[in-house]
């Protein structure tokens, strides 16, 4: 996105001095530098995901809401935002699927929920009445939103002893 608006900036400024209308291009000589390396995935071996996920205690306050969305971004193959999006109306049980509204591009999408993810997800769901309600949930029953996911993320990473690079 950022290479096409500069292309376009640049198209006009020479067109602007090629018509004589400026004096100087500003945008001869400006250029985009990309960091190559900057769109590489950190990937997690089996034992590393099995470790954090383990790592989490249930009993703790939010743990099993935490453990709950992270058994189900893995498995499930989630965004962030995905989950994040979610109502409790959105989790089909019987079948183990989810349906995933406005998910990438703009589609909605019915992903399956493993049986690990699925059982968490009754125990977390357990009592609750309200189908429209946000399925995750934070302190005061708003929608815990995509930064509180990934803060969660980085702090369960920490406490399991979990380090890798290129992750923000």
């Amino acid at each position: 996105t950022l290479k096409m608006v500069l292309a376009s900036v640049k198209l006009l400024f020479n067109s602007l001095y090629a018509q004589n209308l400026i004096l100087i291009n500003p945008a001869r000589n400006v250029a985009l530098k990309t960091n190559d390396n900057s769109r590489e995935k950190v990937i997690f071996s089996i034992r590393e995901i099995d470790t954090f996920l383990e790592g989490i205690d249930i009993y703790a306050p939010w743990g099993l809401r935490d453990r709950t969305i992270f058994e189900l971004l893995y498995s499930s193959g989630l965004r962030i935002g995905e989950a994040a999006g979610l109502d409790l109306s959105d989790i089909d049980f019987g079948e183990r699927m989810l349906l995933v509204r406005q998910g990438k591009f703009s589609k909605d999408r019915i992903v399956p929920v493993s049986l690990a993810a699925s059982k968490f997800l009754e125990l977390y769901t357990e009592g609750r009445k309200n189908r429209k309600a946000p399925l995750f949930q934070s302190g005061r029953n708003h929608r815990l939103g995509v930064a509180g996911i990934e803060k969660r993320f980085h702090k369960h990473l920490e406490n399991a002893g979990i380090e890798k690079k290129g992750l923000t």
